[in-house]
């Protein structure tokens, strides 16, 4: 649980009205609701640019088995015979151990 103090020094750092601690200082359920409101907005933007991050990384993975499927076997991935998945999935283990 952050403090008041902490909420302040939190909003003169990423709210983008730069407002004196005085002005913060002067209504507290004020501060308290700004905080509450950018703090959410602030979280959502982390969250949502990871997200976009592990979605590219999964796209590439998701990628490159199919080109190595291509270059295996010269099918799609959901041509892949169950003993050819396999060889294709262990192979793909396998080079992300050495990563």
């Amino acid at each position: 649980m952050m403090t008041f103090n902490d909420k302040i020094n939190w909003l003169k750092k990423y709210y983008p009205y730069k407002l004196s601690r005085a002005w913060y200082e002067e209504n507290p359920v004020r501060t308290c609701a700004i905080y509450r409101r950018e703090y959410h907005k602030w979280y959502q933007g982390q969250i949502d640019r990871i997200t976009d991050e592990v979605r590219a990384k999964n796209a590439e993975k998701t990628e490159a088995l199919v080109k190595r499927s291509l270059e295996l076997f010269g099918k799609k991935i959901s041509q892949l015979t169950p003993e050819q998945r396999r060889v294709m999935f262990t192979e793909a283990l396998a080079l992300a151990r050495c990563q």
